[in-house]
């Protein structure tokens, strides 16, 4: 579905993931694999930008919620804010990437990414195999409709579309 100039997971361990989104290689938290070991730690140092878990308490008070920024501090969803520490002198603020539905034809998909405040960029890649289903079932169905209540990222709809 992703060509691996648009999307690649390289490595992971140690709690980290190291991931390739379109030009832009980060180091993000990745609980999943707390206790694994990376497999080529020379591969970490080619980074563009890693996310960095706040130190301070990261649970936000009803009164620390002002706008949607501060949302994103650490609430009952249990994502931690922190902030992206970039090796670029100037990081894009948003950026593209693209796939392709495995369907004849193929149907692409573009999605807009951008650094957050809790690591995320604003795609689950993972998600990518329940894309392909969504396309499959659907096109088993002609004519059925959907309504996306798990909607997040849009990838789903988008498959749905």
């Amino acid at each position: 579905m992703f060509e691996p100039d648009q999307y690649e997971l390289l490595d992971f361990g140690e709690g980290r993931r190291l991931e390739r989104f379109g030009p832009l290689i980060l180091n993000r938290p990745c609980p999943a694999v707390e206790g694994t070991r990376k497999n080529d730690p020379a591969l970490w140092n080619e980074i563009d930008a890693v996310f960095v878990p706040d130190s301070r308490d990261n649970y936000a008070r009803d009164d620390d919620v002002r706008d949607n920024d501060a949302r994103d501090r650490r609430t009952g969803t249990g994502h931690a804010r922190g902030c992206w520490k970039s090796v670029l002198t100037d990081p894009p603020s948003r950026w593209m990437i693209g796939a392709n539905m495995p369907t004849v034809p193929p149907f692409p998909l573009v999605f807009e990414l951008k650094l957050t405040p809790f690591g995320h960029v604003g795609l689950f890649p993972e998600h990518a195999l329940d894309w392909i289903k969504i396309g499959a079932l659907l096109a088993a169905h002609p004519g059925a409709r959907v309504l996306n209540l798990f909607a997040y990222t849009g990838g789903g709809t988008l498959a749905a579309a």
